[in-house]
């Protein structure tokens, strides 16, 4: 008797640490009015908001063992995201741009193809958990789906 095969969410969840991606724009920066954003000390730098609760649950997720970062298919230097993440106190552990989709000759989002095991984004074609500008309870299920 054969096994059935196990589902993609079970196999990632298996894993002890994952490899997690948030995409910047309608993701992680939303200017959509209405939509709350971290306060930072660095404000003045930042330039772009920041999602609320994105700042405790990159935390969140990186003290429990999973390498974070970002994913994004826009042309922002990635030294650019790097400062602007520092402003709320976030250290991302990769940052990969539309730059490294044009030097393998990717199309659009390929977060499998860097190894990414969960990819967040607004666009649900390449999202593993879509989440939209004006969901007040993103973080929540996020935690939910990577239990």
């Amino acid at each position: 008797m054969a096994l059935a095969p196990l589902d993609a969410d079970f196999n990632r969840r298996a894993r002890t640490t994952m490899r997690i991606s948030f995409d910047l724009d309608d993701t992680l920066i939303c200017y959509q009015l209405g939509v709350p954003q971290e306060k930072s000390l660095l404000a003045w730098l930042a330039r772009e908001p920041l999602r609320l609760g994105a700042k405790a649950l990159i935390r969140e997720l990186q003290r429990s063992g999973h390498s974070v970062g970002i994913y994004t298919t826009s042309y922002r230097e990635p030294g650019a995201i790097r400062r602007w993440l520092f402003c709320f106190g976030l250290r991302p552990d990769f940052i990969l741009t539309q730059r490294d989709n044009d030097a393998r000759k990717v199309l659009g989002k390929d977060p499998r193809g860097f190894g990414i095991d969960w990819h967040i984004d607004n666009e649900a074609h390449v999202a593993d958990i879509h989440i939209l500008p004006d969901e007040t309870d993103w973080t929540e299920r996020v935690r939910e789906r990577l239990q």
